[in-house]
């Protein structure tokens, strides 16, 4: 049986070859392609058990740009909630009436277990760099001329 190539031709706009599946993994960067135009980041917030002062903090941190809150109350959300999982992401959409993006958001929730990845136990590359630097040397954060950089 003979067998194809997989590139019949080195050009890459007219076969760019296989799809790369989106990861489910559940970090900000994947959220922030699923909640993009959710203008109302407080209420998703609040839907999402943030306490209010926190919103607040956020808001005051972010002076008001609504992009900016949008990311800073997920990646708390993320990094806080032990919880945190798709399906209480769809809910709390479903609950400020985005229920096409809840939706969306269900899907990628269900495919999910088909990575090795999870909410807090993100793959090297969604870990922040100090927690990175910390697990391969032997000096303390915090420590040395490149301190204030971490």
């Amino acid at each position: 049986m003979a067998t194809k190539p997989l590139l019949v031709s080195g050009n890459v706009e007219e076969n760019p070859g296989p799809g790369v599946a989106e990861p489910s993994c559940l970090t900000v960067k994947n959220i922030r392609r699923q909640i993009s135009s959710v203008v109302d980041w407080k209420d998703l917030g609040i839907e999402l058990d943030i306490d209010l002062a926190k919103l607040n903090e956020i808001e005051r941190n972010c002076q008001g740009k609504v992009g900016d809150c949008r990311i800073s109350m997920i990646d708390f959300w993320v990094n806080s909630d032990t919880s945190a999982s798709w399906n209480k992401l769809a809910a709390a959409l479903e609950a400020i009436s985005q229920n096409v993006k809840a939706k969306d958001v269900r899907e990628l929730g269900s495919k999910e277990g088909t990575h090795a990845c999870s909410s807090h136990n993100p793959p090297p590359a969604a870990t922040p760099l100090a927690a990175r630097i910390a697990s391969t040397t032997d000096v303390p954060l915090g420590v040395g001329k490149y301190a204030e950089y971490l």
